[in-house]
């Protein structure tokens, strides 16, 4: 514990200079970097069978930064002679991966790979797992309980039986062989419960024993809860196929239960995950690289923090596909990002499906009519959702004739390149109820709002539209996006969406009235703070602790939570001469402080100082 000096030791310039003899002594730097890079990679490696590589670029909460619109991290390994293929990772809003093959010169006990964007960096260490014991595994797993570690090949469909559970520790490596049988992959049954417990360090990955050639899925079927943990699964979906896209997937829930928590489905032969009658949840998933992402029918589903992206070819290429769900389920899709695919973004067909804080981007193949939200029968709400660079932002239709289809949204940005709504006619269907409402929204495009039925059914209010549409509170401005060509869509100061929305609707989070757009302005100027000058540290008096706040921002890079407390001269910046003025004021019965002083006031003096926690209202 550092032990600060006594005030009828020392004082004024002399006090100073013996406090800041003590900070240099035992303060270090302090201070991180705003965005930061993180890695999620195998802690060891197979020659001959590719490594996901998972790279994310973290804001200064740890958070995954979707402002990062696009980047490239470059990989490189080492020791020399160490090749990648690929060497590079796109990042969409913050998140990218690859499947990386490693080729190492003869005898190397382990790699050290990289991952950079400019000068942010993060390195990991990779094993050599060759020559390492493998454990066979095919058929029925016999005890109740069965632990895998180390690398495990299984070698013929395997089943964890009613009552059994296959515990998975973590940096375990399995390999799963495959058939050349389209559709015939080998592929783990669960109807016990399987419990994969990879870590950060040490994820846990399922994948095929030989690249080329694709193993089948992990099926629960039936089966008891089961919890996936930092698990990666690549190179499967050779199994039976199925659903819209009529392709295996490689994770399959059938009547179960299943949560995933940071785990990763990319580079497969079909979909990623389908689940029918079932119960799933995903917390800050990757689908990448596969025919699609995830479909479910009959099932309740929570997408939490989920990245779906790169997804193209022939066969019905979307993020996700919503069936509708039983009675009682609910769909939810909050802060998710769903980029890059030759189809939709998200396609529902009959569910109810709440979709909050995403972004949805990049779908914009003109010869499938790409969608950012395909809307088939049922009702969906949108909410403080970016939809960018997309045929057609949001399409709506029914089936036949007297379904449904509504559509709410709500505080969002829709930018579509040819539609922003569209109330469509796929099926011949005379007269339709599809109703959109629409509030507190930007609505930008070619052609705005396209419907084939009664405008009337399409209801706008307090938005910004490219077009003159009917409604309260509409307008017709450019909203001034900040830079919208670096996928930048936040309201530049002076932006006719500013306090545009509906004033009764709840404030934005800084208090003001309701702006029009996925994201609400910041930069407004706020009032000017009332503070106390000395009080640096925010406690009740001035006194020499406030000093030592002073010094450790100077000398230590301490954040101080009012600078312009901090100014004790008002010179309109932070020096040593600020800390000397204290010190005289306190000790050497030197001047009063400028105003504010001794009571609550606003700075008389205008300067670029900040005050993020007034020390008083």
């Amino acid at each position: 514990m550092t032990r600060i000096l006594s005030p009828t030791r020392c004082s004024g310039a002399r006090c100073a200079g013996r406090v800041l003899a003590l900070l240099a002594a035992c303060a270090a730097p302090a201070g991180a970097a705003e965005r930061s890079l993180d890695m999620i990679v195998p802690d060891a490696w197979l020659p001959g069978v590719p490594v996901l590589v998972r790279v994310e670029a973290h804001d200064a909460d740890g958070a995954v930064d979707r402002t990062l619109w696009d980047a490239e991290a470059v990989l490189s390994a080492a020791p020399a002679g160490t090749t990648l293929a690929p060497d590079r990772v796109v990042l969409r809003n913050g998140l990218g991966s690859a499947l990386v093959r490693i080729e190492a010169p003869p005898e190397t006990a382990e790699v050290a790979l990289t991952a950079a964007i400019d000068s942010l960096q993060t390195t990991r260490t990779l094993r050599n797992l060759d020559g390492e014991v493998m454990t066979e595994a095919k058929g029925g797993l016999s005890a109740a309980l069965i632990e895998w570690s180390g690398v495990v090949h299984v070698t013929g469909a395997l089943t964890v039986p009613a009552g059994g559970t296959l515990r998975v520790l973590p940096g375990t490596l399995v390999l799963i062989d495959g058939v050349t049988t389209d559709t015939a992959g080998y592929s783990i049954d669960i109807e016990g419960t399987i419990e994969c417990l990879g870590t950060a360090a040490q994820p846990v990955t399922f994948t095929a024993r030989d690249p080329a050639v694709p193993w089948g899925e992990v099926h629960h079927d039936g089966a008891e809860p089961s919890l996936y943990q930092y698990a990666i699964m690549t190179r499967g979906g050779n199994s039976p196929r199925g659903g819209h896209t009529n392709t295996g997937p490689i994770l399959r829930a059938t009547e179960s239960r299943v949560r995933c928590e940071r785990c990763s489905f990319t580079d497969t032969k079909g979909k990623t995950m389908q689940a029918s009658g079932a119960d799933v949840e995903f917390y800050d998933c990757l689908f990448s690289r596969s025919v699609m992402g995830p479909e479910i029918d009959g099932t309740a589903l929570i997408w939490e923090r989920c990245w779906a992206q790169e997804f193209y070819g022939k066969d019905d290429n979307d993020g996700i596909y919503l069936h509708d769900q039983r009675a009682g389920q609910a769909i939810a899709l909050r802060g998710c990002v769903v980029a890059s695919g030759d189809d939709d973004a998200v396609d529902t067909l009959g569910s109810d499906v709440a979709i909050e804080d995403c972004i949805l981007r990049d779908f914009a193949n003109p010869a499938e009519d790409s969608k950012g939200l395909s809307v088939l029968n049922g009702a969906v709400d949108v909410r403080r959702t970016l939809i960018a660079n997309c045929m057609v932002a949001v399409s709506a239709k029914i089936r036949d004739a007297g379904d449904q289809a509504i559509v709410r949204i709500d505080r969002s940005t829709i930018l579509g390149n040819d539609v922003g709504i569209q109330a469509y006619d796929k099926y011949g269907i005379d007269t339709a109820d599809i109703f959109y409402y629409v509030s507190n929204s930007i609505v930008r495009a070619s052609n705005a709002i396209y419907t084939d039925y009664l405008p009337e059914d399409i209801l706008l209010s307090y938005c910004d539209v490219s077009e003159e549409w009917p409604g309260d509170g509409n307008i017709l401005a450019d909203p001034l996006f900040t830079d919208p060509a670096a996928g930048d869509f936040t309201l530049r100061e002076g932006s006719p969406c500013i306090d545009a929305g509906d004033p009764a609707a709840p404030p934005d989070p800084d208090g003001s009235r309701a702006d029009m757009g996925c994201f609400p302005f910041t930069g407004a100027v706020p009032p000017p703070p009332h503070f106390i000058r000395g009080r640096v540290n925010a406690d009740a008096a001035v006194d020499l602790s406030d000093v030592v706040a002073l010094l450790l921002h100077l000398f230590a890079g301490r954040s101080l939570p009012c600078a312009k407390a901090a100014d004790a001269n008002d010179s309109g910046a932070l020096d040593i001469a600020d800390a000397v003025r204290l010190l005289g004021y306190l000790f050497a019965h030197g001047e009063a402080l400028p105003a504010p002083a001794e009571a609550c006031g606003i700075d008389p003096t205008a300067d670029p100082l900040d005050c993020l926690t007034p020390p008083c209202p």
